[in-house]
């Protein structure tokens, strides 16, 4: 059963809160600094595997604002500026290919060198594909794969947006 993706609800709410933030702090507040934040925030749930993990749990505008409306967004850049590396970190995306209808994307900071170095990641089905053979796991489970063809598809993308390959 695949889980349902709140992505575009997301994208909505994320704008919105930016918007408001930002008159509320009378500071530039960005979507990325809104998610960052709400990554951090909510690491500590079970469901919480990778940052994308976020897309699959509903958001709530009324309860973001009031749990961020005072939130210091500089505590944010100042880890990774000074540690680059963590949650935040991990949330920078290097490229994004699409492929039979399935988004995929390679962090450009992934600490999770499983189970390629690198690896592509399906947000919305919640999926790891090795680079390699076309394998794919929900965390460390293997729960499939892709055919030959449609891995040389993606490898192609992604070696014409310059990804070096193993």
């Amino acid at each position: 059963m695949r889980a349902k993706s709140y992505v575009p609800l997301w994208q909505d709410i994320l704008k919105r809160l930016a918007k408001e933030i930002s008159m509320l702090q009378n500071n530039s507040i960005t979507e990325e600094d809104i998610y960052r934040a709400v990554t951090i925030k909510y690491s500590f749930l079970p469901e919480f595997v990778v940052p994308t993990s976020i897309f699959f749990i509903e958001p709530d505008f009324d309860v973001l604002l009031a749990e961020f409306r005072n939130y210091n967004f500089d505590y944010n850049k100042i880890e990774l500026a000074i540690e680059f590396a963590g949650v935040a970190a991990d949330l920078l995306e290097k490229a994004q290919v699409k492929n039979n209808g399935s988004l995929w994307v390679i962090h450009a900071y992934d600490k999770d060198p499983f189970p390629s170095n690198p690896h592509a990641h399906n947000i919305e089905a919640n999926l790891k594909l090795d680079l390699r053979n076309g394998n794919l796991y929900k965390k460390t489970q293997y729960v499939g794969s892709i055919s030959k063809r449609e891995l040389a598809d993606v490898r192609s993308k992604f070696e014409e947006k310059g990804i070096n390959l193993p």
